[in-house]
C-alpha cells in the first residue's frame, strides 16, 4: 500500500511538471478545467498553483462565469492566492453573474457570497485588512442587485403572458361560442332559417 502511494505521487509529480511547461499558454477554458483539477488532487505542486495564478490574473478580463467560479473554488480550496486576485476574481465574477441569465445567476451569488467567507476563515487575520478596504460585500450586494433586476424582469414578462393567455382565453371562449351558435344553426334547420331571415332584416 505504502509502495502504491510513492507511485502514485511519483507519476503525480511527473504530470504536473509537465503540465508547468504549458501553464503560461493556457487560456480561460484551460485556467478553469486546471483549477477544478487540483482542487480534486490531494497533493499538489505548489509552483503549478502559483503559475496558475498567475496566469489567471493575466486572463481574468476574458473568462467568463463558470471559469471564474471554477477558479474562486481554487482560491478558496487551496489557498496560497494573492489577496488582491482574490479580490480581482470576486469582482470579475460578480461583473460577470449581472450580466447573466437568472439560473447561473443564483449559483454564482452562491459560489461569491461562499469565497468571501472562505477566505475570511482561511486567511490570517494580519491578510485581512484587504477585505476591509475593498469593497467586496458591496459586490455581493451588486451581485444580488442585479439578481433582482433580471428576476423582476421574469416576472414582468411572465405578467404579460399571463395577460396574453387572458386575452387568449376570451378570443378562444368567443370562438368556442360562435362554434356552438353555428353547430346548433346547422343543427336545427328551423334556427338557420330563423337566423337567415333576422340577417336579411339586419
Amino acid at each position: 500500500m505504502h509502495h502504491r502511494l510513492l507511485l502514485s505521487h511519483s507519476l503525480l509529480s511527473r504530470l504536473v511538471q509537465h503540465i508547468i511547461k504549458d501553464i503560461p499558454t493556457y487560456r480561460p477554458m484551460e485556467v478553469g478545467t486546471l483549477a477544478v483539477s487540483l482542487c480534486a488532487l490531494t497533493w499538489y505542486d505548489e509552483q503549478a498553483l502559483d503559475l496558475l495564478y498567475a496566469q489567471a490574473a493575466k486572463l481574468l478580463p476574458e473568462m467568463i462565469l463558470c471559469q471564474l467560479n471554477s477558479l474562486s473554488w481554487c482560491l478558496t480550496k487551496l489557498g496560497r492566492a494573492p489577496p488582491q486576485l482574490v479580490t480581482q476574481v470576486l469582482e470579475a465574477s460578480t461583473n460577470a453573474a449581472v450580466n447573466t441569465e437568472e439560473g447561473k445567476l443564483t449559483a454564482s451569488v452562491s459560489e461569491i457570497s461562499q469565497a468571501v467567507l472562505s477566505m475570511r476563515d482561511a486567511l490570517p487575520a494580519s491578510q485581512l485588512a484587504w477585505m476591509e478596504q475593498q469593497p467586496v460585500q458591496a459586490l455581493v450586494t451588486r451581485c444580488m442587485e442585479g439578481y433582482l433586476d433580471v428576476l423582476q424582469s421574469h416576472i414582468t414578462t411572465a405578467s404579460s403572458a399571463t395577460q396574453c393567455m387572458e386575452g387568449y382565453l376570451d378570443v378562444l371562449q368567443s370562438h368556442i361560442t360562435k362554434a356552438s351558435s353555428a353547430t346548433q344553426l346547422q343543427v336545427c334547420p328551423e334556427a338557420m332559417q330563423m337566423h337567415m331571415a333576422d340577417m336579411q332584416q339586419q
